[in-house]
């Protein structure tokens, strides 16, 4: 069984508190938005009635991008696991990584120029 990136089937719900119009942050910033960051979590910016922009707490947004983060390892590291485990029971060889990488022609030096990947020294 593979496991599947999260996917977000619902929108998330607001209140009519984390309601917040474009023109009454132009004129009133802060009764409009910071008084009411302090009770929300985070506030919608509605252009007539439709949804355009979230707004937040620029540390709830840091500690939430940082959940979001270890999540995706999380789910890599799962399927790496479940790869593994399914791969031992089957009986079927597992190809390791320097295989791969030398197959693609994807050298040490290309990984090390990517900002998302980070090897293990060998």
């Amino acid at each position: 069984m593979a496991v599947e990136a999260l996917s977000v089937s619902e929108k998330p719900s607001f209140t009519v508190d984390q309601m917040v119009d474009a023109t009454d942050i132009q004129r009133h910033w802060k009764a409009s938005v910071e008084g009411k960051l302090v009770n929300e979590p985070y506030l919608v910016l509605l252009s007539g009635k439709n949804p355009k922009v979230v707004i937040m707490d620029y540390d709830k947004f840091a500690a939430l991008w940082e959940k979001v983060n270890n999540l995706s390892e999380s789910l890599l590291e799962m399927e790496a696991l479940n790869r593994v485990l399914s791969a031992r029971l089957s009986g079927e060889r597992l190809i390791p990584f320097k295989e791969v990488m030398a197959e693609a022609g994807i050298t040490k030096q290309d990984l090390d120029k990517m900002p998302d990947v980070k090897l293990d020294p060998e």
